[in-house]
């Protein structure tokens, strides 16, 4: 992990110390932040699962005179289409 030199430069106990502070505090910061990633992810899954459900749309009501006119007009439209199916 270490190459020779700078095993050379640790056998000093202050530098060695030094150098552990460091690298626990490091690994704390990569902690925090693996944490925190972490809680993002799970954030993001709890979004997912506890997403507001949407209000179902009222539905449209239409006139008995209106509801006629549709049907008619859709009748007119499949006659339309069947007549250019015979055609061909």
């Amino acid at each position: 992990m270490f190459s020779k030199k700078t095993l050379r430069f640790l056998r000093d106990n202050d530098l060695v110390e030094a150098a552990l502070i460091g690298l626990w505090f490091r690994r704390s910061e990569l902690e925090s932040t693996i944490a925190y990633l972490k809680g993002t992810l799970g954030l993001i899954a709890r979004r997912e699962e506890n997403a507001p459900v949407q209000p179902k749309r009222r539905r449209r009501r239409f006139s008995a005179a209106a509801r006629k006119r549709m049907a008619e007009a859709q009748k007119r439209r499949w006659e339309k289409y069947r007549a250019a199916k015979k055609r061909k």
